[in-house]
């Protein structure tokens, strides 16, 4: 892969840093190889930020984000839906009980973000990851013209409100339980 990067043929190598491995990650992040990584981040799950909450039950990513940073790493956003799961509405069937199911549960107590020219979840979904100012980029899921027109459409919003990302905060620490 160096030798395809000295040819000119590529520009950076990248990683997908998502493995549940903290040691893993980290020694991949700091090998120096790579220019890139994409780490999974989102709302329902911001292990690649900091230390997961006391009963986490989704895959931890073991703070990625900082290690990419120590290393000079750019970093891409994956997985800002949550695999489908942060939009209004679930586009496929899902299994009771799957990561998914349990997922969208959780993003039904986020509807007081959608408010103001945030007019769905999938919006505040992909801008919650666009205000993280260390991911340069966000890769999201599409599967429809409408799709690309709505994610092209939060380029333009403003940043989410920091009273509503507060709230969102405690309720992530409480594993989206009522206090």
């Amino acid at each position: 892969m160096q030798r395809m990067v000295e040819e000119g043929k590529a520009r950076f190598l990248g990683i997908t840093a998502w493995d549940g491995h903290r040691e893993v990650v980290e020694a991949l992040l700091s090998s120096g190889v790579f220019q890139t990584a994409q780490i999974l981040y989102n709302m329902l799950n911001q292990t690649a930020a900091f230390a997961p909450p006391g009963k986490f039950d989704g895959v931890d990513q073991g703070e990625a984000i900082p290690i990419a940073r120590r290393n000079d790493i750019g970093i891409i956003g994956i997985r800002a839906h949550a695999a489908g799961a942060l939009v209004d509405q679930l586009d496929r069937n899902v299994a009771p009980g799957s990561e998914v199911a349990r997922d969208f549960a959780r993003s039904r107590k986020l509807g007081f973000l959608r408010k103001g020219p945030y007019g769905t979840l999938s919006q505040v979904a992909l801008r919650f990851c666009l205000d993280n100012p260390h991911i340069a980029t966000v890769v999201p899921g599409i599967k429809s013209v409408a799709e690309v027109e709505e994610i092209a459409a939060c380029f333009e919003l403003p940043p989410l409100d920091r009273q509503d990302m507060a709230k969102l905060q405690q309720m992530y620490q409480r594993d989206f339980k009522e206090a």
